[in-house]
């Protein structure tokens, strides 16, 4: 019997007749590959692999569910990462994720890929985390250290200047820091994002044009507009790789 350190969960579940095991399968998996029991089978990261790998697990199959989680933690992880910086609320993110994948399974239909299918979960996990946080947090401050780089850029490392990036951002509501997000941190087009969002493209447009008229508001009223970093100019500035943004 194998035990998981993170959540104490222990055994190996049983899967259900005719569907999926229940959510707590999918935190054994998750676990299972989080501390290397598991370890990815480079070879089987097709498309084709996705489709038979969620085909079993619709049936029941709870090994094909392993590899689905194997075959795609880094890439969410890599992209949750963009939610919080705090290490422990990142892997419940993460974790969040596949989770919800693993409720929603048997309404998968393979008109997408599997991965875009999941990237759509996790912005919609992510989102729900901001909308959450927000709903009962205190106003975020930038603190001194985030205040000197977005003052000198230039002097700034790479993960000093993604950091203060976020802490701004960070300031805005979830529904703008979200279209902000995905149009200029991750340089998704209108299309893709109304995609995964579930807007229209129009509301996509509209959004990202209120949503960076605040950030302008935000940064002058920091009073540090002409020390921001490049990420940071080109979000307020508009510079976006979508078709039109403004409406």
């Amino acid at each position: 019997m194998t035990v998981c350190l993170d959540c104490r969960w222990s055994g190996r579940p049983v899967p259900m007749p005719g569907g999926p095991p229940p959510a707590s399968a999918a935190l054994y998996y998750l676990c299972m590959a989080k501390t290397g029991v598991m370890t990815a089978d480079k070879t089987a990261s097709s498309a084709e692999a996705d489709a038979e790998d969620v085909r079993l697990s619709q049936q029941g199959d709870g090994q094909a569910f392993e590899r689905l989680v194997r075959r795609h933690q880094e890439t969410i992880a890599a992209q949750m990462w963009r939610f919080t910086r705090d290490p422990r609320l990142h892997a419940e993110l993460v974790q969040d994720v596949f989770v919800n994948a693993w409720r929603s399974l048997g309404g998968f239909r393979g008109y997408a890929p599997f991965l875009h299918w999941l990237r759509k979960i996790a912005v919609r996990t992510g989102y729900a985390f901001w909308k959450e946080r927000d709903s009962h947090r205190a106003d975020v401050t930038i603190d001194e250290g985030i205040g000197e780089t977005l003052a000198a850029p230039e002097a700034a490392s790479d993960g000093a200047a993604a950091e203060a990036v976020h802490a701004v951002l960070g300031k805005l509501p979830p529904r703008d820091r979200m279209v902000l997000t995905l149009l200029h941190l991750e340089g998704r087009s209108v299309a893709d994002s109304a995609r995964l969002l579930g807007w229209s493209q129009v509301m996509v447009k509209v959004q990202a044009w209120r949503a960076r008229a605040k950030l302008k508001k935000l940064l002058a009223d920091l009073d540090r507009l002409d020390g921001m970093t490049p990420v940071g100019s080109a979000v307020a500035d508009g510079r976006e790789r979508t078709e039109g943004a403004t409406p």
